[in-house]
C-alpha cells in the first residue's frame, strides 16, 4: 500500500529491483495524476549542507529528520557511493531532500542500526542505475 500526504493510498507491486543498490521500481495504478518529485543534483552536495530526511519509522507517515552532510563517497559495499548524514532508524527507502525541497538522494538501510547514523545513495547514483535498467520514462 503507498499513501500520499494527502491521505490517498494506491496498491503497488515491485515490477523491478536491483539488489546491488537496495533499488526497487514500485507500479501504482492510480486514477489520478500523481506529480513526480522534483530531483536535484547529488554532486553539489558538500560536507555540512543541512538536509531532511523523510521516513516512516514505526508506521508515523510523513515523519522528518533534520542532518548534517558528514561525508560524501564513502565506500560501502562494492565501492558505491553513500553520502554519510544523521539520519532515524527506519527511515530506509524514504527521500533525503535539500532544503529546497529537491530530492538529492534515497535513505538506504546499509551500515550498521546505530542511531544517529544514516546513509543515502546519491541521486546521480539513483537516476544512473534508473537509466541502465531501463526505468526512466520518456516523456
Amino acid at each position: 500500500i503507498i499513501a500520499t500526504s494527502l491521505g490517498q493510498t494506491f496498491v503497488g507491486a515491485v515490477a523491478d529491483y536491483d539488489l546491488d543498490y537496495d533499488l526497487a521500481l514500485v507500479k501504482i495504478e492510480s486514477p489520478v495524476s500523481l506529480s513526480p518529485a522534483k530531483f536535484g543534483t547529488s554532486s553539489l552536495l558538500a560536507v555540512g549542507d543541512f538536509v531532511l530526511s523523510v521516513g516512516n519509522p514505526i508506521r508515523y507517515a510523513n515523519t522528518f529528520s533534520m542532518g548534517i552532510i558528514s561525508c560524501l563517497k564513502r565506500p560501502q559495499h562494492d565501492l558505491r557511493s553513500f553520502c554519510n548524514f544523521c539520519l532515524c532508524l527506519y527511515f530506509s527507502g524514504g527521500a533525503l531532500v535539500n532544503l529546497e525541497g529537491e530530492v538529492i538522494g534515497l535513505n538506504c538501510g546499509h551500515g550498521e542500526a546505530e542511531v544517529g547514523v544514516g546513509f543515502a545513495i546519491p541521486i546521480g547514483t539513483v537516476l544512473k542505475v534508473m537509466k541502465e535498467r531501463r526505468w526512466l520514462c520518456e516523456d
